[in-house]
C-alpha cells in the first residue's frame, strides 16, 4: 500500500512538473531543448551576454544607479535607474519587438526588470546572470 502511494505522488507531481512553463537559458535556446516564444526571459552568462552585445548595435541597458553606471559601465549602455519612477517609461521607448539586454550589479533588479518588461509586451529579455559583479568575476572590464 505504501509502494502504491509512493508512485501515485510520483506520478502526480511529475504530471504538474510538465504543465509547469520552463525557464529558458542560453544553453537550452542553443540547444533547442525549448523553443523559442514571445515574452521570453533568458538568463545569460557573462561570457554569452559579451558576445551577444560587443560591438554590435543592440538595446543595451544598465539599470543601476546614475552613480554605480560612472564607476564603471559596458560601452553604449544607456542607463535607466530601476529605482526611479520613471523607469518603466524609458524603458517603453525602446522597440519592443528587439531583444532588450539588461544588466544591473548583482542581478537582483535585473530579475524584477525582466519581468515586468515581459509583462509590457518585451518580446525578448536578455538579463546578464549575476550582473556586473559576475561580469568582473569573469575577467571582463567595464569602461568609464
Amino acid at each position: 500500500m505504501k509502494l502504491s502511494t509512493l508512485t501515485a505522488l510520483f506520478l502526480l507531481g511529475t504530471m504538474f512538473m510538465g504543465c509547469s512553463p520552463k525557464a529558458q537559458t542560453a544553453d537550452t535556446a542553443k540547444s533547442g531543448q525549448t523553443s523559442v516564444q514571445a515574452n521570453v526571459i533568458v538568463l545569460t552568462s557573462p561570457a554569452d551576454f559579451k558576445k551577444q552585445v560587443e560591438g554590435k548595435k543592440v538595446q543595451l541597458v544598465d539599470i543601476r544607479t546614475p552613480q554605480e553606471y560612472n564607476q564603471g559601465h559596458m560601452e553604449g549602455a544607456l542607463n535607466y535607474n530601476y529605482y526611479k519612477p520613471s523607469f518603466m517609461q524609458q524603458m517603453s521607448s525602446l522597440d519592443k519587438s528587439k531583444p532588450v539586454y539588461i544588466y544591473c550589479r548583482s542581478g537582483n533588479r535585473t530579475g524584477s526588470a525582466a519581468k515586468k518588461l515581459k509583462r509590457a509586451g518585451f518580446t525578448k529579455v536578455y538579463d546578464l546572470n549575476g550582473g556586473v559583479n559576475n561580469w568582473m568575476r569573469s575577467g571582463f572590464k567595464l569602461m568609464r
